[in-house]
């Protein structure tokens, strides 16, 4: 019996070939639920499986190169997590946000990936032993109206001194715009812990940014 184009997917490319899957023509699965585009995919759909990839793949690129600088070590378990998604397809159980899911799956094989590697990092996600990275976009300031130069620097000073899981939390939040339920999801935390998270940073950033508007407005005078 000839093998179904499902089964003749040539995986080793998404392991040769990071970028194989881009496609932008996706739009046919724009309108759809998360959970509808799952079930498609689970059901052995090539189109929602490329689709899930162009999606989310530079979402999970980048969380993952903030999570680490070993950019390599980011790729290759991005590339084993879409390999096996398609390959345990028919035993993975229904998702309601896709985005969620991945980050968290990724964000799990990449901390054992990193342990096998002999990288300080914890897979205990309550314990600040790694170091996550991120840098403030024009596009994701925390506070839209901070125009000036001196501004941003402080506030991206602010912004590095948070602990690690602090700075993880409002990545997740506005770069991704995940929900506070989602976050919970992908750093294993229940929902009240990563608003408190959230919480008692943007506190601590908002007295920053006070500071630095009432200094700012002096020093203008």
């Amino acid at each position: 019996m000839p093998k179904s184009k499902a089964e003749d997917f040539d995986h080793q490319k998404v392991q040769r070939n990071f970028t194989v899957f881009r496609n932008p023509r996706n739009e046919m699965y724009a309108g759809l639920s998360d959970s509808e585009i799952w079930s498609e995919f689970k059901q052995g759909s090539e189109k929602a499986y490329r689709y899930l990839y162009d999606k989310h793949v530079d979402a999970l690129y980048n969380y993952a190169t903030h999570l680490t600088a070993n950019h390599e070590a980011a790729e290759e378990c991005i590339q084993d997590l879409f390999v096996e998604l398609w390959c345990k397809r028919h035993n993975l159980g229904d998702i309601q946000h896709i985005r969620a899911y991945l980050l968290k799956s990724l964000r799990r094989k990449l901390f054992r990936q990193l342990s096998q590697d002999r990288k300080k990092l914890s897979q205990d996600p309550a314990i600040d032993g790694y170091a996550f990275e991120a840098v403030l976009s024009h596009e994701q300031q925390l506070i839209r109206h901070q125009t000036a130069l001196e501004h941003k620097e402080k506030l991206q000073e602010a912004f590095n001194k948070l602990p690690d899981r602090q700075r993880e939390a409002l990545y997740l939040r506005f770069y991704n715009n995940l929900s506070c339920s989602e976050i919970a999801q992908t750093m294993d935390m229940n929902s009240q812990s990563v608003y408190n998270l959230i919480h008692r940073a943007l506190k601590h950033l908002r007295k920053i940014l006070l500071v630095v508007l009432v200094l700012i407005s002096f020093l203008r005078q």
